[in-house]
């Protein structure tokens, strides 16, 4: 199919069948390739610009999505940095890991010290507030390579580690006032 402008093969239901009518469009130009609900109001939920990589997006016969990858290990596997907002749980097997270590609570102190909360409101959403860090501010420990992004995985996990120490902390103290009282009710 050849156009000078805007190639496109419309599908047209008719009302002939008794189903609602329903008109989309499928064409391409030099700004992107879309799919186009002309019925409802011409919206273009799909959408794909020229250039974009490879495996930007690829749904496997399993049911994995894909994102940076041709082969999602996980129902939704993202390679590279994200930035995820709502309520989206993620999580990984030890299988899928290497060069594990325990996160040393000197580094997890460190990087909570330096983590700078603020409020801000994204220019894509001004009338909603939102609460978190600066990517390019947050300390090596939480910050991704491109410093875009920060992983919220990776926060929770200098929170645990702190609060797991300063538990520890907590009941070493209750055991010694514990010991100081009984020794101060047997003089």
């Amino acid at each position: 199919m050849v156009q000078g402008d805007t190639p496109a093969v419309r599908l047209d239901q008719d009302a002939s069948s008794g189903w609602t009518p329903q008109v989309w469009d499928v064409a391409g130009n030099e700004s992107n390739f879309f799919v186009r609900d002309t019925t409802g109001g011409s919206k273009l939920p799909f959408r794909i610009q020229p250039g974009t990589p490879t495996n930007t997006v690829t749904l496997k016969n399993s049911g994995s999505v894909g994102i940076g990858t041709w082969a999602p290990t996980h129902t939704l596997h993202v390679v590279g940095d994200a930035l995820i907002t709502g309520n989206l749980e993620l999580g990984s097997s030890r299988s899928l890991k290497k060069d594990i270590r325990i996160l040393e609570t000197i580094d997890a102190s460190t990087a909570l010290a330096a983590l700078e909360p603020v409020r801000f409101r994204y220019k894509t959403s001004p009338d909603e507030e939102s609460l978190g860090f600066i990517a390019e501010d947050v300390p090596d420990l939480v910050a991704t390579k491109s410093r875009k992004t920060i992983s919220t995985m990776d926060v929770v996990a200098v929170l645990t580690k702190v609060v797991q120490d300063q538990q520890a902390t907590i009941a070493r103290l209750e055991n010694s006032v514990n010991q100081l009282e009984k020794k101060v009710s047997r003089q």
